[in-house]
């Protein structure tokens, strides 16, 4: 992502600003519309990746701090995921982009989980079957 100081963007023509607003870039910090593109991306990801996962059999909760959550209905089948909040046996908290980072494969989950980026609340039994998911 690419960087831009609030002097330079005050310096931008109306057109480039709604060019770099539209493709999601870091405006001094994360705007919001990067956020939603990447939980929508983490959102679609997981639910197809459990669309073809044996039952989890425990509900999960992905916790974003402000930027927002993801519930992850595993006692269905196929698994649901929503936005909406609900109680967990496992909670990841963590940023989307961490998140998305160990989806793709460039961040191995346990070092996330051993220097501190990933907390995991609850049963690690199905933190460890979501991680397994996540990766493949």
């Amino acid at each position: 992502m690419i960087r831009i100081s609030t002097h330079l963007y005050s310096q931008l023509s109306q057109h480039a600003k709604s060019k770099i607003y539209k493709l999601g870039y870091y405006i001094w910090g994360k705007n919001m519309y990067s956020i939603c593109m990447t939980i929508e991306n983490i959102k679609k990801s997981i639910t197809d990746k459990l669309a073809f996962a044996p039952q989890i059999g425990a509900t999960i909760k992905l916790d974003f701090g402000d930027d927002g959550l993801l519930f992850i209905d595993g006692t269905q089948n196929p698994a649901v995921v929503s936005e909406e909040d609900g109680d967990a046996k496992t909670t990841f908290v963590c940023s989307p982009d961490l998140l998305q980072s160990i989806m793709d494969g460039t961040q191995d989950p346990t070092m996330a989980f051993m220097t501190g980026k990933l907390k995991v609340q609850g049963s690690m039994g199905y933190a460890l079957k979501l991680s397994a998911l996540l990766e493949d």
